[in-house]
């Protein structure tokens, strides 16, 4: 199973509810809850060894959650949306190369706004955040707008984290520093999006960071 369900307090007695399975959704990492509809949104996400299902990276599921099942179908896929998600250069989810593509292709965090009626998303192929209706989506009404580079060397940033606080969209971004190296270069960011002006403001950074991609 890729969704299950279980007792705030997780108690180990209680059964579990599967919701979906990897056949119905792939691999999965984003996920963000409807309440009014009892719907379950998920996306795509390039992981080694899990591969994704026929829709492919940009695929965004919805499931319909009734008591202890869920019935799972797709909402969206990105690129039918007219979104730029790239082309996986390897599909194979066995290929050790697979694992190279995570975090540079896929979708990262999924989350709603207080209304329920928008679900943002982050392109990580275009380093972008794109806000979908939740009801009827279509190139038409989905909008895409690039998450900026917060002065990462190299243009090595990568978009991925999602929490809407307040009528305002807060966005994760690592300073991977994967082409320079360079331990001292590596920075995480958190920027404050605001829904109504479109900007974005960077409102907390550090370095104290671990390590750089490779």
């Amino acid at each position: 199973p890729t969704l299950i369900g279980f007792n705030y307090s997780i108690n180990p007695s209680q059964m579990k509810s599967m919701y979906a399975t990897h056949g119905e959704t792939g691999s999965v990492w984003g996920v963000a809850w409807k309440s009014e509809t009892n719907e379950l949104f998920s996306s795509a996400f390039v992981k080694q060894y899990s591969a994704l299902t026929s829709h492919g990276h940009g695929a965004i599921f919805k499931t319909k959650v009734n008591g202890n099942t869920g019935a799972t179908t797709l909402f969206a896929n990105l690129a039918n949306l007219g979104v730029n998600i790239g082309t996986l250069p390897v599909t194979d989810a066995n290929n050790c190369n697979y694992g190279h593509q995570v975090g540079k292709y896929g979708i990262g965090a999924i989350t709603l706004d207080a209304t329920e009626e928008i679900l943002y998303a982050v392109n990580l192929y275009n380093k972008s955040l794109v806000i979908i209706p939740t009801t009827n989506p279509s190139s038409a009404n989905t909008r895409e707008i690039v998450i900026p580079n917060p002065n990462c060397s190299n243009g090595d940033y990568a978009p991925f984290g999602l929490k809407f606080h307040n009528d305002k969209l807060y966005i994760t971004v690592t300073c991977t520093e994967e082409t320079g190296l360079n331990d001292v270069n590596s920075a995480a960011v958190v920027y404050e999006f605001n829904p109504l002006t479109n900007t974005f403001t960077n409102v907390f950074s550090t370095n104290y960071l671990k390590g750089h991609w490779s």
